[in-house]
C-alpha cells in the first residue's frame, strides 16, 4: 500500500502558534497542522515564526510517520500471507484446513474434495455474517 502525495490528500490547517514570541505570535497565524486524511495521521510544527517554514517541517514530520505506517502494514500482510492453510498428514492418513477447522481421513478427501470446499465456504459466510454483525 503506496500513501498518496497528492495535494487534495492532505488538510492543512494553521493556527496561531502560542508561546514565547509576545504580540508576534498572538496576530499570525504561523503554526501549521497537516493531516493526511486516508490515514487520518497529522504532524505539526510552531517552531519558526515563519508560516512556510513550519508548514515544511510539519511535512517532513508527515512523511516520516506515512513511511513508517507502510513498512508496519506490509509487515502485516506478510505475516497473513504466511499462514499455514492445510496441513497433509500422510502417515496418520488425516488432513488439517486451517482457516476452516475441517479434519478428515486423507483418503476420503482424496475421494470426495467437496467436503473440504464445503466447509471453506460454510467458514467464508460466517465470518462475513460476524463481521456484518458487527457493523450493524
Amino acid at each position: 500500500m503506496l500513501f498518496s502525495a497528492r495535494r487534495k490528500d492532505f488538510r492543512i490547517d494553521t493556527f496561531k502558534s502560542g508561546g514565547k514570541g509576545g504580540q508576534h505570535q498572538n496576530k499570525t497565524d504561523s503554526g501549521v497542522r497537516i493531516t493526511h486524511i486516508d490515514t487520518g495521521l497529522s504532524s505539526e510544527s510552531r517552531s519558526s515564526r515563519s508560516q512556510n517554514d513550519n508548514r515544511k517541517l510539519a511535512f517532513r514530520k508527515l512523511v516520516k510517520k506515512l513511511t513508517s505506517h507502510v513498512i508496519q502494514q506490509n509487515c502485516r500482510d506478510k505475516i497473513i500471507s504466511n499462514e499455514i492453510i492445510r496441513t497433509y498428514h500422510l502417515v496418520d492418513d488425516r488432513v488439517k484446513d486451517h482457516k476452516s477447522g475441517f479434519r478428515q481421513s486423507y483418503t476420503a478427501v482424496e475421494q470426495d474434495i467437496g467436503l473440504m470446499i464445503e466447509a471453506r465456504r460454510k467458514s467464508i459466510k460466517d465470518n462475513i455474517s460476524s463481521l456484518k454483525s458487527l457493523k450493524g
